[in-house]
């Protein structure tokens, strides 16, 4: 028996009978995966611009916040403060002056003699040997225990109203207090310290030079 042949034009009726039977699942099929492919590179596209923007963000961040620490530090090293500056209870004017913060470790009085131990101030006593050398500044504010307190170190200090006696030699009394005599070593302990000469009746050009410790004659 042989096998019957079908003719080339029926074939090819057959093949494009098949290609339009399938055409739109064929078209689909690649129209899906164009568009999958589509949406993982938009996918990634979108991925990439947002890993930019954060980075860039991060990065404004570290630039802003450089900036800060720089106005900081520059606030930090001027040395030549001025304008009203308002302490806890009186209001004290910097010109030009060189001063320290310290944290008080006791109620400080404005216009005493200060010391600083372990990072605290405390007014200077005299009759302890301890404070040989160790006058720090003096105090220009007011201060409660534990609050801020600016003392200056250097300089010609200048306090209001501070009734100071023209042209005198200041030497550290009880509590810090400046008296006009430097006590008489000879009678009593501790240290005779200088604190500086008055100018005006509230200016005084600080000179902590002297420090000696007394000796007590018996």
């Amino acid at each position: 028996m042989k096998q019957q042949k079908y003719p080339t034009w029926g074939i090819a009726v057959i093949v494009v009978a098949a290609l339009w039977f399938f055409w739109d699942k064929i078209g689909l099929f690649f129209t899906q995966k164009a568009q999958k492919e589509l949406a993982a590179s938009n996918a990634k596209i979108d991925k990439d611009t947002d890993y930019l923007l954060d980075l860039l963000a991060k990065e404004r961040l570290a630039i802003q916040s450089l900036s800060e620490k720089i106005e900081d530090l520059e606030k930090d090293t001027t040395k030549e403060p001025s304008g009203d500056v308002t302490n806890h209870y009186s209001t004290t004017v910097y010109k030009g002056v060189d001063f320290q913060e310290v944290i008080a470790g006791e109620y400080i009085v404005k216009g005493r003699l200060i010391t600083v131990k372990n990072g605290l101030a405390y007014h200077f006593n005299p009759s302890l040997e301890e404070n040989y050398l160790k006058a720090t500044g003096i105090s220009l504010d007011n201060a409660p225990t534990g609050e801020t307190l600016h003392i200056q170190v250097e300089g010609v200090v200048e306090i209001a109203n501070w009734g100071l006696l023209v042209n005198t030699n200041y030497y550290a009394g009880p509590a810090g207090q400046l008296i006009p005599n430097a006590p008489n070593g000879a009678l009593e302990g501790g240290v005779t310290q200088s604190v500086g000469l008055s100018i005006t009746h509230e200016k005084l050009n600080i000179d902590f030079s002297v420090s000696i410790i007394n000796q007590i004659i018996t």
